[in-house]
């Protein structure tokens, strides 16, 4: 199986590069490690394939942000978002972040001066 992904993403590169165009692949991260609550995502745990990070110009990570609602549950559905650029081949930008929220007209707006909440850093 792993074969066949690296296969088909070298495929999907090879078109993009022939075509002159730019192809965003969704991904799903393998699951953080048990020991780590506050693992920060890299290319590293893309899921089942080291390909995707290899051969792609860039890695751009987004991970929902949660805050804790009345109950002191967490709450993932707030909109926020911490998304970073962990690889860009041509700039050479690894590991930039930006928090960004969904404001009411759909898009993305960055939030100044936002510090994730340590106790829920990591979920």
């Amino acid at each position: 199986k792993r074969f066949e992904l690296e296969s088909l993403i070298r495929k999907i590169k090879r078109i993009a590069v022939d075509e002159d165009m730019t192809v965003f692949v969704m991904w799903h991260n393998r699951k953080p490690p048990d020991w780590s609550k506050n693992h920060e995502a890299d290319s590293s745990d893309l899921k089942e394939s080291s390909a995707i990070g290899q051969d792609s110009d860039s890695v751009i990570m987004i991970k929902r942000l949660a805050e804790k609602d009345n109950n002191g549950e967490k709450d993932y559905n707030t909109g926020k978002a911490k998304i970073t650029v962990v690889k860009n081949r041509r700039a050479g930008t690894i590991k930039k972040s930006a928090f960004v929220q969904i404001n009411e007209r759909g898009y993305f707006e960055e939030l100044e001066g936002y510090v994730e909440d340590k106790k829920l850093k990591g979920f």
